[in-house]
């Protein structure tokens, strides 16, 4: 039989099934990340129709041998919601589904769910999405802004919790000015006879400044003998003021540690900006051997398990001593060689730290730095005012003594905050060290306690004191919700990449699985040393609040549409002329 007959066949039938390709392209032009297939042709086997060369052959028509995923160029929609990711590269998230297998997509619809008292962040379809070390992400949430309390005070309520003290007698008066220095003191007239404003002031640059105290503990101090010199601090609006006070404290600003006061100011440098304070990392005596010893997996050999560096495999190996590494925001007990020390659910044994658990802090340097290329300046500022005369204050005055209770002042509520009727009464504020003083003047803020609650503060981070002495709480420490700390969360979601990612097959929900054509999914990242640390770094970005689009190019899929239809109408007639000659030649007498 001719067999012009299955060259047609062959040819309708593929294009039956690029059709097919093409139009699931277009139907998921809205599917985010979806990733455009391709149909890859063939021809069939040939027919020689004379030997001994092969100068006449027939082929057989034609057939869909694979398909291909197109990793082309697509556009990011910006959504505006923290739970949208998108990968800016050929990169893909890791999820696990209900049967514990690992799939990969680049679907970043992600949200939050709670299961067991934890909130874990899932795919749109409900699977956990994985970390870099392909563990479930347990969503980090931020402490509750002061803010969010402070604006939801009830003053009135609170006023009437407020005491006011009469002080029977003061035995010693601690008054501690804050110098503004703001230009509101007349300098020298200029030359047409008007004064001039105070400038600002300047850096001194032998100082005789001193430390006192080197327990890293607790705070120190710092001395200056000038006699006309001021320490820098900037408050919690930003003013920058200036005060003879060297209390020293650690504060906590804008995520970092930093130098501060015993009021709770930041102290600065000559630059006039804040002095970071460098932690040290945990060391393995933080962890303790008996706690290890408790948590690392071993094999019959008394070998202990680790994450193998180049495969990521878990191995057995002789690890007598342990080390700390860190990774990301956390940290990480490793053996001498690097490698990830696991427990008996294979994951890795993390230290437990908080920001600020662990600090050693060389108080010497942070009057010279050390090194002979560095910079000879104080690290703390110490300045000179041109004109120090008639120096303004803002009146935070503490007074030590001897108080007791005045029923009888009226406590009058103006705008958020509270003042006292009686001009001899005064507030108790109980510091940073325990002391319990007296004011007339202050500003209120919150501070939240170590039990969670919030306390009604001075804006100096002194506790506000009821007339039983006792802290005035504001708010319970279960009232408030905390927010997602969403730019952690960006940190710990998992980006893969695969050797040929075009060869990775799809299973349908924007869900890819590896195959030996792909190769094994690997981390986006590489580990590299910053500032002697060895850390993690991604290779490819993350884009929070952005979703990928599908990459179907609508024009090109409605072009091969006509041109699939128009070769399958063509073969269908190669179908029906082979079988217009058939019958001639039967109907031969």
């Amino acid at each position: 039989m001719n067999i012009s007959f299955h060259t047609g066949k062959s040819a309708m039938i593929a294009q039956a099934k690029a059709l097919n390709i093409y139009g699931n392209n277009i139907a998921n032009v809205n599917t985010v990340g979806y990733q455009t297939i391709r149909p890859s042709f063939a021809d069939c086997i040939y027919d020689v129709e004379r030997e001994p060369q092969p100068d006449w052959q027939t082929g057989h028509g034609t057939y869909i041998q694979k398909t291909d995923l197109m990793f082309s160029e697509s556009h990011f929609e910006y959504t505006e919601r923290p739970q949208d990711f998108a990968i800016a590269g050929e990169g893909f998230f890791a999820v696990e589904d209900r049967w514990g297998d690992v799939n990969y997509t680049r679907d970043g619809a992600f949200g939050i769910t709670q299961l067991d008292g934890e909130w874990y962040l899932v795919s749109s379809s409900g699977e956990f999405v994985l970390d870099y070390e392909k563990n479930r992400i347990v969503v980090p949430f931020e402490e509750i802004s002061k803010g969010d309390v402070r604006g939801s005070i009830d003053w009135e309520a609170v006023s009437q919790q407020i005491g006011a003290f009469t002080l029977n007698n003061i035995d010693n008066e601690r008054v501690r000015y804050i110098y503004n220095g703001t230009g509101t003191v007349e300098g020298e007239p200029d030359e047409n006879g008007e004064p001039t404003e105070t400038p600002d002031p300047a850096p001194v640059e032998d100082a005789g400044l001193q430390m006192t105290g080197s327990d890293a503990e607790a705070p120190s101090s710092a001395v200056v003998s000038t006699a006309d010199g001021y320490f820098a601090v900037m408050d919690d609006y930003g003013n920058v003021k200036y005060t003879r006070d060297g209390q020293l404290s650690i504060q906590k600003y804008q995520g970092k540690w930093y130098l501060g006061s015993s009021e709770g100011e930041l102290i600065l440098d000559s630059d006039l900006q804040p002095i970071e304070v460098t932690f040290r990392a945990p060391t393995i005596d933080d962890v303790g051997a008996e706690t290890i010893d408790r948590q690392v997996q071993k094999d019959e050999n008394d070998q202990v398990a680790v994450r193998d560096l180049e495969t990521g495999e878990t191995v057995f190996k002789a690890v007598t001593t342990f080390g700390v590494q860190q990774d990301g925001k956390k940290f990480y007990v490793v053996s001498p060689e690097g490698e990830y020390v696991l427990d008996n659910a294979n994951r890795r044994i993390e230290v437990p730290s908080r920001d600020g658990d662990y600090y050693s802090v060389n108080w010497d340097e942070l009057v010279t730095p050390a090194g002979e290329d560095e910079e000879e300046r104080q690290i703390i500022g110490v300045f000179r005012f041109a004109d120090s005369t008639n120096l303004t204050t803002d009146d935070r005055t503490r007074y030590e003594g001897t108080g007791a209770v005045d029923q009888n002042v009226e406590k009058i509520v103006e705008g958020s905050g509270v003042r006292l009727g009686n001009a001899d009464a005064f507030f108790a504020v109980e510091g940073a060290d325990g002391t319990v003083r007296y004011t007339r003047n202050t500003g209120f803020d919150v501070l939240q306690g170590d039990d969670g609650a919030w306390y009604l503060a001075t804006n100096e981070g002194e506790y506000v004191l009821g007339a039983n002495n006792q802290r005035i709480m504001v708010a319970e420490a279960e009232q408030y919700t905390p927010n997602v700390d969403w730019d952690e969360l960006r940190e710990m979601v998992g980006v893969f990449e695969f050797p040929n990612p075009y060869g990775i097959e799809a299973w349908g929900t924007n869900r890819y699985v590896e195959t030996d054509r792909s190769g094994a999914a690997v981390a986006a990242r590489e580990l590299r040393n910053i500032d002697g640390v060895d850390v993690w770094v991604p290779t490819m970005d993350k884009l929070q609040g952005t979703l990928i689009v599908s990459n179907v190019d609508l024009a090109t899929q409605m072009v091969k549409l006509i041109e699939t239809q128009r070769a399958y109408q063509i073969s269908s007639r190669v179908v029906t002329t082979s079988d217009e000659l058939a019958r001639i030649a039967n109907n031969l007498r």
